[in-house]
C-alpha cells in the first residue's frame, strides 16, 4: 500500500487486518486515543454520534476495520 501526501510517497505492507462489529468493540480493543485522536471526540457517545457505521455493517457484516501497516 502506498500513501501519498504532497508528492511524498510512503511505501508500506499490510501486517494485519482486524474487523469489528461495533464502534465499542473497535475502541476497546484498539484504544480510544489511537483510533480517534481528534480532541473534539472524547467520549464513546461522541464517537458513536460522529462515526456510526450502521450502513457499512449492514452491507459488509462489519462496521470498522483496523489495518496495521509497516513502512518498507
Amino acid at each position: 500500500m502506498i500513501f501519498v501526501c504532497n508528492e511524498e510517497e510512503l511505501k508500506t505492507i499490510i501486517v494485519d487486518i482486524r474487523k469489528y462489529q461495533t464502534l465499542e468493540d473497535y475502541l476497546s480493543t484498539e484504544g480510544f486515543t489511537n483510533v480517534l485522536p481528534c480532541p473534539s471526540v472524547d467520549t464513546v457517545d461522541d464517537a458513536i454520534r460522529i462515526y456510526n457505521r450502521e450502513k457499512l455493517r449492514s452491507l459488509c457484516g462489519f462496521g470498522f476495520i483496523a489495518i496495521q501497516v509497516k513502512l518498507v
